[in-house]
């Protein structure tokens, strides 16, 4: 599959959803760095993206990558929008464990 990506980004790397894509093989690989990466390039693309669950998929790279300020100021970005969502209110908790 990441093979299939990475040609899809060379042929149109503006697309956000290719970056979306590699970005979710290597978070299912549990390759957090690479993941993070691929969201990040997903999301200067399209910024809007802090509104959906892809957002709380990169809050979790980051925590497992020890960047727990940047994982808190983006789970509270998500929550000042869905203030009443549940997993990403337990993902807030988990920062602080």
């Amino acid at each position: 599959a990441i093979t299939d990506f990475v040609k899809s980004n060379d042929i149109n790397p503006d697309k956000s959803h290719r970056y979306l894509g590699l970005a979710d093989c290597f978070y299912a690989m549990k390759e957090d760095q690479k993941a993070y990466d691929m969201y990040s390039n997903a999301f200067k693309i399209d910024p809007s993206l802090v509104n959906t669950q892809v957002c709380l998929k990169m809050v979790n790279c980051l925590k497992t990558l020890s960047r727990v300020e940047e994982a808190l100021g983006l789970v509270n970005e998500y929550l000042s929008v869905f203030s009443n969502n549940g997993e990403a209110l337990i993902l807030k908790g988990s920062l602080f464990l």
